[in-house]
């Protein structure tokens, strides 16, 4: 007898108990629900946290992690009595095909989508009914489930880290990577913001935590489409402009100091500091003033970047 466990909450990321196999998968006709009140990791009776359950939903499919329990009935029996201890607040086990496919864009492999991998996997859930389970929330509208979860904490941590290491979780599954590029994609085009999203650069790996969009805010040059849209003018009118403009954000600046602050960001770039010296210098001779004159100073290596040359 072999025991098989299906977990699409914390048991992706946390199991707690011992197992012989973990697989990366899929069961079909469910979906991923914050319906579930939490009192006694994450939330207390006073302000209970909200997790996952599972909602039946024909055509959906639930990403998360299979667990097989081999060994003997004593090892199943301790599995079965910690996982009933942990997850008290699901009033239901059901039982479910679990299927493990390997994605490319275009095809499906190991046995195909329409034949599971593992039959008969239990799973834990909650009935969709507060008085059969006085743990069962409902839905409720996004911005009073996002307060609720962003506040709640209990003995085992806070709710919102529930919710960043499910997102971690799955981000780590490379198909539902590529359904949350796609759905990014989607989300981006048509943009219907005046300050739009530019999608800069193609799936790019970002330190060894897998592809993530790049993104850049712009302005629409058109100041009917966007009130703070100000248009060119001219160079004596702007720097008038920058130097005595003032305003808040939280704190008072100026937007001289914004100027200042970007200049020198872009010139601690090697690259562009080679433009802007070539750019004074073309400048001075065009005003027919001498060049000032560059010293060069001892080459020193800058940061692991390279020799660089240091001007005085």
């Amino acid at each position: 007898m072999v025991l098989w466990v299906f977990g699409y909450g914390s048991l992706i990321w946390n199991p707690g108990f011992d197992f012989d196999e973990k697989i990366i998968g899929f069961i079909k006709d469910y979906r991923r629900v914050f319906d579930l009140a939490c009192i006694d990791h994450r939330g207390t009776p006073e302000n209970p946290a909200r997790t996952c359950t599972l909602e039946a939903k024909k055509g959906a499919i639930c990403w998360g992690a299979a667990y097989c329990v081999k060994g003997g009935a004593e090892k199943e029996r301790e599995a079965m009595k910690y996982l009933e201890r942990r997850e008290c607040e699901y009033d239901t086990k059901a039982s479910v095909d679990f299927f493990k496919v390997k994605v490319s864009w275009f095809c499906l492999s190991e046995g195909g989508p329409h034949q599971p991998t593992v039959t008969g996997v239990l799973v834990f859930v909650s009935t969709a009914d507060k008085e059969a389970n006085s743990y069962y929330l409902g839905p409720a509208p996004l911005q009073d489930m996002a307060r609720q979860i962003a506040t709640a904490r209990g003995p085992c941590g806070n709710n919102r880290d529930y919710l960043f290491r499910l997102e971690k979780a799955l981000f780590d599954i490379d198909e539902v990577r590529k359904v949350l590029v796609l759905l990014q994609e989607k989300a981006a085009a048509p943009p219907v913001s005046p300050l739009p999203l530019v999608y800069l650069s193609p799936l790019e790996r970002d330190r060894g935590r897998g592809f993530e969009m790049k993104w850049l805010f712009v302005s629409t040059a058109d100041k009917e489409a966007n009130s703070y849209y100000l248009g060119p003018a001219p160079l004596q009118d702007m720097a008038r402009q920058i130097a005595t403009d003032t305003w808040s954000f939280g704190l008072v600046a100026t937007t001289e100091t914004t100027l200042f602050r970007l200049e020198k960001a872009l010139s601690n770039r090697w690259s562009v500091r080679k433009v802007l010296v070539l750019l004074q210098e073309k400048a001075a001779a065009s005003a027919g003033i001498p060049a000032p004159s560059r010293v060069p100073l001892a080459p020193e290596r800058d940061r692991g970047r390279g020799f660089e040359m240091k001007w005085l």
